[in-house]
């Protein structure tokens, strides 16, 4: 499978699935935040990914000290595209800090 593949099968499941099987898109994507210094999702629950022509999006949920929150990624759908992600995710977060 393709990451772009990885990420759409995840986004199809989260929509029929109430708790599915995601680990391998929620590694992939952890990469990609991390590598470009979005952030990190290891600690929270995705509850959805939306894979649009330009760009990926990623909205998750958190508890802390008992108070649920949300969080928004965004990153390009090109990322997924490229033989080495984590790469081209350093770049892509490069660009953005400039």
């Amino acid at each position: 499978m393709t990451n772009l593949e990885i990420i759409q099968d995840a986004a199809s499941k989260l929509d029929v699935y109430r708790k599915p099987a995601i680990d391998a898109a929620v590694e992939l994507i952890d990469t990609i935040l991390s590598a470009a210094d979005l952030g990190s999702i290891q600690h929270e629950t995705v509850e959805s990914i939306d894979v649009e022509d330009e760009v990926v999006i990623v909205k998750t949920t958190y508890v802390i000290r008992g108070c649920a929150d949300t969080s928004c990624y965004v990153f390009p759908t090109s990322l997924l595209l490229e033989d080495d992600v984590e790469q081209a995710a350093t770049r892509y977060g490069k660009q953005l800090q400039l």
